[in-house]
């Protein structure tokens, strides 16, 4: 009873100390951040993104089911609003998120944002000076050229046509800049990238022209050379901080210019891995800094972390806000079930196989958050479930996501968990955090920490027991050939696969009873603005393998064209992966593991993860087998289907597996992207360092007739 006065009274003191000014700002009071309502009570901001009437539109079905159910069961978009804004009233909800129907919504006692989102407009124009790192049309990889003559203007012009909408709504939260810009632009370093991105632009461009007077000026002021300045990793960062200090200064001005009255919410970082010099622009300029993040709860230890294998969330998100130092929001997260139908197939964030391991999930996330004092602030992704069979055929997304689903029917664990934890913010706003480390049992600190339990270990236990039960295996059922012309094969009588040393394909075919379903290479992702995939077959070694199985390891190079020992080391990215390929007689399966990789360049090599390629066969395009990923204690697991209904894919138990995609392009270019990373991510290899991992990252490849 002491405790509930004490918060209670703590509650009213904030209450009572905040200003009123008839528009929402933020506030510390007594060392916590608050939202303030436009009538001066501090106010937990408990939001839902995307809460609008037309829902998704599905192209395989040629209409949004949401969308239909919408019309089809209620008079009129009012009386929708009406009823949705009652729900989300009871379930705690106070704030509409990106993507929201705000004309029929604000109205009814919801708090907003507008999105301006200029930056990614430019970056998107046809126009290509207009970016630093030209958008794709898909958040990440937009970065606009700050630079740009016209940079200035356009945020002027945006923000002057929100003002003109929204400068005396009391209702407007503020404005978000974009959203999940590419601040490495597009260059996957987040300290080099934007450097290295605007080195490699034409002179005539009018970032590279910015850059060269900065690299003049910062030579001059430190006494240096050019030549001095340009390699020097402060410069790299120095730059960055230029280039942040540009974006969010004149976006900020601009907004404050045409609109006084609202805040600048800052541009949604995807994520919390910003450079700390972007963090500390953003602050300077931004009322609230955004973010968008999607975690991982290990239900078994009750703590939720920043990804699989990461730290503490609680504990990251504390040493974030002490590198920006301003208020933060989360504008976007969520867990999904498998439960509902949905493949749950692409999309960010972790999948459960219950609505009840979801719910958990949320709640100890929602507690978290609600519990650190800079956080004013959340917003769930999303009202309503995404369509099972996706956007369209180039944009996957198919999770469950929603509060509701796509027939209206909330999901009621999640509602009622919603509604309990949201009558409780105020209470875990006064209440002292408690950092989860305590709990944080087995959290992984080595470079290539990999489980104790592999594939490895379950595919030579499978091998032993085929013996033990009789099954006929002779001695040599695994055979490795190897001609004098490099060409190898390595065969159990059901699966064959061969290459040739040279080849630029570490497997130039896979093959299951004589029909072939594909190749395999790997890659690494590095700095680099294109992912280098192997070139270079260098070797091919046999090894003998328990339990009758037979082995060969493979050796690649990529990165920089192909090369000889006697010309290295070379001057750009360049490295060696050793991977090993094992086959168990009378099994189909392909024990498929990534050893080792080697730095073959003259400057340090970014790694921040190492794929395995397994690309299909065939003249077609192959199908895209939808496959959940990331599901507690489930598989990483994606698969082709080719033109006869055979398929080709990868599946793995390994910890270190990052969500297995097996994906094409609009032009029916293949992506094999079966990632494995690093525990310290990125792991910086300088010039003829190795990484070796303790334990083989492993997957099993398939190929599987139909």
């Amino acid at each position: 009873m002491h405790r509930i006065v004490l918060v209670l009274s703590a509650l009213a003191a904030a209450a009572a100390s905040a200003a009123t000014t008839g528009f929402w700002h933020v506030e510390k009071i007594d060392g916590r951040d608050w939202a303030i309502a436009p009538d001066g009570r501090p106010t937990v901001l408990a939001g839902v993104d995307w809460v609008w009437p037309a829902g998704f539109h599905c192209e395989a079905l040629g209409y949004s089911p949401y969308g239909r159910f919408v019309e089809t069961n209620y008079p009129s978009r009012e009386a929708w609003a009406d009823e949705t804004a009652d729900r989300l009233h009871s379930w705690g909800f106070n704030f509409l998120g990106s993507g929201c129907d705000n004309a029929l919504l604000s109205p009814r006692g919801f708090a907003h944002a507008v999105m301006l989102n200029t930056g990614y407009r430019l970056a998107h124009d046809k126009d290509k000076e207009k970016a630093i790192s030209p958008g794709l049309n898909r958040p990440g990889t937009a970065f606009p050229n700050v630079f740009h003559p016209d940079f200035e203007a356009a945020w002027d012009l945006a923000a002057a046509r929100a003002a003109e909408k929204y400068r005396d709504d009391p209702n407007l939260l503020g404005y978000y800049l974009d959203n999940e810009l590419s601040w490495a632009a597009g260059m996957g370093d987040r300290e080099n990238g934007m450097f290295d991105a605007v080195a490699a632009l034409p002179p005539e461009h009018s970032a590279r022209k910015a850059l060269d007077a900065f690299l003049a000026e910062w030579a001059e002021a430190h006494h240096k050379s050019i030549v001095e300045a340009a390699p020097s990793a402060s410069v790299k960062v120095a730059f960055l901080s230029f280039v942040a200090e540009r974006y969010f200064s004149v976006a900020a001005a601009a907004v404050r210019r045409h609109d006084p009255n609202h805040m600048v919410l800052g541009c949604r970082f995807a994520g919390i891995g910003a450079h700390e010099e972007v963090l500390k622009a953003a602050a300077r300029h931004c009322d609230i800094v955004t973010f968008n993040l999607y975690p991982w709860a290990d239900l078994d230890r009750g703590i939720v972390l920043t990804r699989k294998d990461g730290p503490p969330v609680a504990d990251v998100l504390t040493d974030f806000h002490d590198k920006v130092g301003a208020p933060l929001l989360i504008t976007e997260w969520s867990f999904s079930a498998l439960d509902t139908g949905r493949p749950c197939s692409d999309g960010a964030g972790q999948r459960f196989r219950t609505q009840a391991e979801r719910v958990e999930a949320a709640e100890m996330f929602a507690r978290t958050l609600l519990s650190l004092p800079f956080m004013v602030g959340h917003a769930w992704f999303m009202w309503v479930d995404q369509p099972a069979l996706g956007f369209n055929k180039y944009f996957h997304e198919d999770c469950n996501y929603g509060l509701v689903s796509e027939e209206g029917v909330p999901y009621a664990a999640l509602t009622e968990m919603f509604a309990r934890v949201h009558a409780e913010a105020g209470k875990w706003r006064i209440e002292p955090h408690c950092s989860q480390m305590a709990n944080a049992t087995n959290v992984h600190t080595s470079t290539m920490t990999i489980p104790e339990s592999s594939e490895r270990e379950k595919f030579f236990d499978a091998a032993r027991k085929s013996f033990v039960a009789g099954a006929p295996s002779p001695a040599d059922a695994v055979a490795f050939h190897q001609e004098a012309d490099g060409a190898w094969s390595l065969s159990n009588g059901l699966v064959r696969l061969s290459g040739r040393i040279g080849s630029s394909s570490m497997v130039e075919e896979v093959a299951r009873d004589g029909r072939v379903h594909g190749r395999c290479n790997a890659l690494v992702m590095t700095t680099a603005p294109d992912w280098p995939p192997v070139t270079r077959l260098v070797s091919a070694t046999p090894q003998e393998a328990p339990g009758g199985c037979r082995s060969v390891v493979l050796v690649g190079e990529g990165g920089e064209a192909a090369r000889t020992e006697a010309t290295l080391p070379v001057k750009g990215p360049a490295f060696a992966i050793a991977i090993r390929l094992t086959l168990a007689p009378s099994s189909p399966d392909i024990l498929a593991e990534i050893l080792s990789v080697r730095n073959l360049g003259a400057t340090p090599l970014s790694v921040q993860k190492l794929f395995l390629c397994p690309f299909a066969a065939g003249d077609a395009p192959p199908e895209r087998v939808p496959m959940p990923v990331n599901v507690w204690k489930g598989w990483n697991e994606s698969w082709w289907r080719l033109a006869d209904g055979a398929r080709y894919g990868a599946v793995s138990h390994d910890e270190s597996a990052d969500g297995f995609n097996l994906w094409t392009e609009a032009d029916g270019r293949q992506h094999a992207d079966i990632p494995f990373r690093p525990l310290a991510n990125p792991v910086t290899l300088a010039p003829g360092e190795t990484l070796q991992a303790p334990r083989p990252m492993s997957a099993l490849l398939r190929c599987i007739a139909e």
